[in-house]
């Protein structure tokens, strides 16, 4: 048995303020509601590091977690005050933003989940030169996805892209949690001027029960 889920990162527009929010968010609403139930999936310890997950508002650093249960997967999102990751460069600098969500995931033992078999990200560019790397980990397994932002790729405008086809990464349940990372960065090479703005960032997970 199969069920896939899709996981987004809203970021956040780089500002200067604490690169780390160590409040957890209530998890009433974030149990992985659509995983099956025989997996007894659920997240805890949610944590947020990077410049790209600052906040504009001090008074709203906390990540909402919500099931939609209207959709035909589990969305598990992280909300911003703003929800754009914005790289900025000129001929004489350039910029990296970056944003990590860190989470410990629940499993039962005969269940394992794998993530970013599928990786979409969607967006506005003026047809910069540059990187977009998405990496997940479990623990120190790692699926890693790097796309190369050039003049003859995503023109200026809104732009959408995907990789599919990626083995992904495998956790497995049991009585410790899995310590599940997502980094996302951008990186814009100082050749330039212009911006990219990052506004989302989906993984797809997928729950199976153990060969």
């Amino acid at each position: 048995m199969k069920t896939t889920i899709l996981l987004s990162i809203f970021t956040a527009v780089a500002v200067a303020l604490p690169a780390l929010s160590t409040k957890e968010p209530s998890l009433s609403n974030s149990i992985i509601a659509r995983a099956p139930k025989e997996a007894q999936a659920r997240i805890s310890n949610v944590k947020l590091s990077g410049n790209g997950c600052s906040f504009p508002d001090p008074e709203n650093t906390l990540p909402i977690l919500t099931n939609d249960p209207s959709k035909d997967y589990h969305n598990f999102t992280l909300a911003f005050y703003k929800n754009t990751m914005v790289a900025k460069s000129t001929p004489e600098k350039s910029t990296k933003v970056e944003c990590r969500a860190a989470l410990d995931l629940h499993l039962h033992e005969d269940w394992k989940v794998t993530i970013n078999k599928r990786w979409v990200a969607r967006g506005t560019t003026d047809g910069l030169n540059g990187n977009l790397i998405n990496a997940v980990s479990i623990g120190d397994k790692k699926s890693l996805v790097r796309v190369r932002l050039s003049p003859g790729g995503p023109k200026k405008g809104d732009f959408g892209m995907s990789a599919g086809g990626n083995e992904g990464v495998t956790g497995y349940g049991g009585t410790s949690p899995l310590a599940v990372t997502i980094d996302v960065s951008l990186e814009i090479f100082a050749s330039q001027s212009g911006a990219l703005n990052l506004e989302a960032v989906d993984n797809f997970f997928e729950y199976s029960k153990k060969d």
